[in-house]
């Protein structure tokens, strides 16, 4: 089962019932190329990483959030989202205003060219996932998030024996 266009090999041992029907093949490596090929866009078209249009998303949603929230929210590590918001920042994209509540805390706002960062990356964004979706029936999808949504409430309710 070999796409041309890839470089990557799915072997055939790997789709069966016991390997979740390929989903531990396909995930990662829709994922991966995903961030790949996403990355390689955004920072063409508007000069930044995924990973940093994922945090600049984060405080579009949520402006005011504290740095912690955001790991939370981001399920990211602490040094992960520090470094990246100091990017952003030097990118005069988003500002940390202190928290007139807690003044141990900062809040996290956009700068008017981190709006409109933040909805060229949205858009951006939709666009490629309308390609990507392409082929794809309501029907599928709708089956494939529900999966997916369960999957994930699974994996949060696992409870580690270590």
């Amino acid at each position: 089962m070999r796409n041309p266009k890839s470089s990557f090999i799915l072997p055939e041992e790997l789709f069966t019932k016991e390997n979740l029907y390929g989903i531990n093949t396909y995930i990662p490596q829709i994922y991966r190329y995903q961030i790949f090929r996403g990355s390689a866009a955004l920072q063409h078209r508007i000069g930044i990483t995924s990973v940093q249009s994922i945090h600049l998303i984060g405080v579009y949603r949520w402006p005011g959030i504290h740095q912690n929230d955001l790991v939370e929210q981001l399920n990211l590590s602490k040094a992960m989202v520090s470094k990246t918001l100091s990017q952003l920042e030097e990118l005069e994209l988003i500002v940390r205003k202190m928290d007139p509540k807690d003044k141990r805390n900062y809040c996290l706002y956009l700068t008017q060219k981190g709006e409109d960062t933040a909805k060229e990356s949205i858009r951006l964004q939709l666009e490629h996932a309308k390609r990507i979706l392409q082929g794809v029936s309501e029907e599928d999808l709708e089956a494939t998030s529900r999966c997916l949504r369960q999957m994930l409430t699974n994996l949060y309710n696992i409870k580690t024996e270590e």
